[in-house]
């Protein structure tokens, strides 16, 4: 994203609400295209740098954070319908899927908050089975959730190697 420093320093710059959330230049983003006039380059002018950060809890936490500012976005900026209606849609599919980050990276509190605020329509077999374990003691969650872990990659496994049309002797 490239613009003038008048209309950066017009939009207030980034918001300090969500300073440290990771995706804080969307809400950013929204408020620039409500106030101005855009413009796409098709040409590539920045490369994206990949490090260390850029773990998978990174990218977690990334989706997470784009969450929070769908949810802030949604509550706060005036909107058009069209866009309310895709925030609508969008933000309970991202509360799932931010459970199921959070419950791969055995964060069992962030699985307990979000639990909570998914609705029925998002709710599977396995996130049941993940908001359960999630609400046992963490050294107990823990356990569970790697046994789990283990029993679902040996079915996987079990799984390549059966072939699929046996037939009978």
């Amino acid at each position: 994203m490239a613009m003038r420093r008048d209309f950066y320093l017009t939009l207030g710059g980034y918001d300090p609400q969500v300073r440290g959330i990771k995706s804080e230049d969307v809400e950013f983003l929204v408020r620039a295209i409500s106030r101005g006039r855009l413009a796409i380059s098709w040409t590539s002018s920045v490369d994206y740098r990949v490090h260390e950060g850029n773990s998978t809890r990174s990218f977690a936490q990334a989706a997470l954070g784009r969450l929070k500012i769908f949810e802030k976005i949604r509550a706060e900026h005036p909107l058009t319908t069209s866009f309310q209606k895709a925030l609508d849609l969008d933000i309970p599919k991202r509360r799932a899927r931010a459970l199921d980050d959070a419950y791969r990276l055995r964060d069992f509190k962030l699985v307990r908050e979000l639990a909570p605020q998914i609705p029925h329509s998002e709710w599977t077999k396995e996130r049941r089975a993940k908001a359960i374990v999630s609400a046992l003691p963490t050294g107990s969650a823990l356990a569970i959730a790697e046994t789990l872990a283990m029993v679902r990659r040996s079915a996987v496994i079990f799984n390549r190697r059966t072939p699929h049309h046996e037939k009978s002797g």
